[in-house]
């Protein structure tokens, strides 16, 4: 009996591996707002940051601070990832990784939305967000 209860909850967590590494697009797609975290040195700036993502596009707002800067361009889920393609041009006046561009681990669950990913310049760069309702 025991090893019954083993093997399903092995069987299970597979199950559910599965799932979290094979999202659907369209289980993301919405409008999300909440808050942008830049991790650096230890010390932590926050700014209030929205997403909106429909089919394979999306827009970022940010403030004018600018953390976080915003983007907008093309995104697609990759396995644990949402890889974001901006296709603006910016000015050289400030840290580029504040735009939402490249490779984020994500979280998904029900209406939180967290987005995570480490720079090579060591900060980190995380999105906390909430789907709003329509």
């Amino acid at each position: 009996m025991q090893r019954r209860l083993q093997r399903l909850s092995l069987l299970m967590g597979v199950f559910f591996m599965v799932q979290c590494t094979h999202q659907n697009p369209d289980n993301f797609t919405g409008y999300y707002e909440g808050v942008f975290i830049l991790t650096e040195k230890g010390s932590k700036k926050e700014g209030l940051a929205s997403l909106r993502l429909r089919d394979s596009t999306y827009q970022s707002v940010g403030q004018q601070s600018p953390v976080p800067a915003g983007g907008s361009g093309t995104w697609e889920v990759q396995d644990t990832a949402l890889v974001f393609r901006d296709k603006n041009i910016w000015t050289a006046d400030f840290d580029w990784h504040l735009i939402l561009d490249g490779r984020y681990r994500y979280e998904l669950n029900r209406d939180s939305l967290i987005l995570q990913t480490i720079k090579p310049n060591g900060n980190t760069y995380t999105y906390r967000l909430k789907r709003m309702k329509p």
